[in-house]
């Protein structure tokens, strides 16, 4: 009889135990599913501000008209001219700076026509070749 009852009180025990592991497997697999969909909302809402900016960037350039787009590049080229003429380091930020801007503006060519935009780069970075050089 006691062995009898020693096997049936294992035998329980083991059923206690399996099912605090699959209780255990559930709620490991819920904070997972959990951590998941916290880790999507993050990217998502991240996502929807990158497209806000982007969408502010190109209402901004939309609303330039060519005396504001004129004036703006005329600052960046004075600004970039007088960076670049403290030594060859920053003359090498400066060319970065334009790369980064070009960049930026081949990200949205297809949302906004970039004609003027890239007119006005060009003539900078001339202005600033022939600065260099001369």
């Amino acid at each position: 009889m006691l062995l009898k009852e020693l096997l049936h009180i294992t035998i329980k025990t083991g059923k206690f135990i399996g099912n605090a592991k699959a209780v255990k497997n559930v709620a490991d697999l819920a904070s997972a599913n959990q951590k998941e969909r916290k880790r999507q909302r993050q990217e998502e809402q991240k996502k929807q501000k990158e497209r806000e900016e982007r969408r502010q960037t190109i209402k901004n350039i939309r609303n330039r008209n060519i005396f504001e787009t004129a004036a703006i590049y005329m600052f960046g080229t004075l600004v970039a001219y007088y960076i670049s003429s403290f030594g060859w380091v920053q003359m090498i930020l400066v060319a970065l700076f334009y790369l980064m801007h070009m960049s930026s503006m081949y990200d949205l060519k297809g949302s906004v026509d970039l004609r003027r935009e890239w007119i006005f780069t060009v003539i900078s970075i001339v202005c600033m070749v022939f600065s260099c050089v001369i």
